[in-house]
């Protein structure tokens, strides 16, 4: 039985070693200011360092979403309703989008640039179809460009999330 009692503790006392030589930082060797962070989260982005020039671009797309989203649920009434709205509002969203494309990203953003110029095509797109009153192309055109606004949105807010920049989420309600 003694045997049992030295195994048992000599398993137990290199249990305890093991788990001491953990690697990475002990709490003591951390810097001050990592310290002072609530969660991994926030350890996260205070890693990141976020820069005054992308906060100020986050809020420019964030004010930029803000102005188009409004406009897609009176479009799509529009084109279903065969309105001539609809070409002045398809008008209203191209210049918006080029407007905006003028604009340089800086990181973490200059990936959605990409997006957003798929979006500028299929709103150039709809036009189009508006324009030869072809109600087929205008659905689906106004789909695309409904799609590509979401998932640049979609896209933005996960940036905004992964490296913790404060700027105002836009609203992503339900576009019908």
């Amino acid at each position: 039985m003694n045997k049992m009692i030295k195994i048992t503790l000599v398993f137990s006392v290199l249990c305890l070693l093991m788990t001491a030589c953990v690697d990475g930082n002990t709490p003591q060797a951390q810097d001050d200011e990592i310290k002072k962070l609530s969660n991994r989260q926030d350890v996260n982005h205070y890693k990141l360092e976020q820069t005054p020039e992308s906060e100020a671009y986050a809020y420019e797309i964030s004010t930029y979403l803000g102005t188009i989203f409004p406009y897609f649920s009176d479009l799509g009434k529009n084109i279903e309703g065969h309105s001539a709205k609809a070409s002045e509002q398809t008008s209203e969203l191209i210049a918006h989008a080029e407007s905006f494309e003028t604009s340089q990203p800086v990181e973490p953003f200059n990936e959605l640039i990409d997006l957003h110029h798929s979006y500028l095509v299929a709103l150039q797109e709809l036009d189009h179809a508006i324009a030869n009153e072809d109600l087929n192309d205008e659905r689906l055109h106004y789909s695309y460009a409904t799609l590509t606004a979401r998932l640049y949105a979609m896209e933005y807010q996960s940036l905004l999330s992964e490296y913790g920049i404060k700027a105002e989420a836009p609203n992503l309600s339900r576009i019908d």
